[in-house]
C-alpha cells in the first residue's frame, strides 16, 4: 500500500492525474479514514461492489447504503463551500439527474458498437473483459463487424419494471448476459438504487449551488 502510494505522488509530480479503484467487500468499513485518505492523495476515486459469496447479504446491504447515504452528505457539505470531490459515482450520475439524461443501453458503452475492442487476432468484442466469449463477440476486422443482438439490461426481470432503470441502465452488462447470482444482483440493484434516489433527492440542492455560481 505504502509503494502504490508513493508511485501516486511521484506521477501527480508531473502533472498527469490518477484515479483510485477501490473494491467493496463484506469487510470493508466503507467509508472509513482510509477512504477519506485516498480522497486527498488520488484525483478522484470510484469503486465496485465485489461479486463474491456473503454471510450476510441484507447485513451487508443495509451497511453499505447506510454507508453510501453518510458519504453524500460529506459530499454535499464539500460543495456548499464550493468544493467539488471528485467522487465518479456522485460526480457523473448527480450531472445525468440534473440534465435529464436518460440512457436506453449500458453506460459505458457496451453492446452499442460504440465502443468495441480488437484484439490481436483481429476478433470485435463489445467487452475487454470478456475477449474469449462468444457472447461478446460481433465480427472481426477481416470478414466485417455486426450489430450486437444479444441480450441488454432490458432483457433482466429486475430492470424492467425499475423506477431508476433510465440512470442505472442495467448496471455492468455482463450481469445480464451470465445471469449472475440472485444474491449478488440483489445486493447490487438495491444498493444503485438506493444511491440513485438519495442523489435525486439532493437535487435541488445542487442546482441551487450551480444557479449562485458556488459550483459549475
Amino acid at each position: 500500500y505504502n509503494k502504490i502510494i508513493e508511485n501516486v505522488k511521484e506521477i501527480k509530480k508531473l502533472g498527469l492525474r490518477v484515479y483510485g479503484r477501490l473494491t467493496i467487500t463484506e469487510q470493508t468499513n466503507f467509508p472509513d479514514y482510509a477512504l477519506l485518505n485516498v480522497l486527498n492523495i488520488f484525483d478522484g476515486i470510484y469503486w465496485q461492489i465485489a461479486e463474491t459469496d456473503y454471510n450476510n447479504p441484507e447485513y451487508f446491504l443495509n451497511n453499505y447504503n447506510d454507508s453510501i447515504n453518510k458519504l453524500i452528505e460529506y459530499w454535499i457539505e464539500f460543495l456548499k463551500n464550493g468544493i467539488v470531490l471528485s467522487i465518479a459515482p456522485f460526480n457523473i450520475l448527480m450531472n445525468d439527474i440534473i440534465l435529464n439524461n436518460k440512457y436506453n443501453y449500458s453506460r459505458c458503452g457496451a453492446g452499442t458498437n460504440k465502443h468495441l475492442y480488437i484484439t490481436t487476432a483481429g476478433n470485435v468484442t463489445i467487452c475487454p473483459d470478456r475477449i474469449d466469449d462468444k457472447r461478446y463477440s460481433v465480427g472481426n476486422v477481416k470478414d466485417g463487424i455486426n450489430e450486437y443482438s444479444g441480450k441488454t439490461f432490458m432483457d433482466s426481470e429486475l430492470c424492467k419494471n425499475c423506477n431508476v432503470n433510465y440512470l442505472c441502465a442495467g448496471g455492468c452488462l455482463r450481469d445480464v448476459i451470465e445471469e449472475r447470482s440472485k444474491e449478488y444482483r440483489y445486493i447490487k440493484c438495491n444498493s444503485i438504487k438506493n444511491l440513485i434516489n438519495k442523489l435525486i433527492e439532493k437535487k435541488i440542492i445542487v442546482k441551487d449551488l450551480i444557479k449562485n455560481d458556488i459550483i459549475s
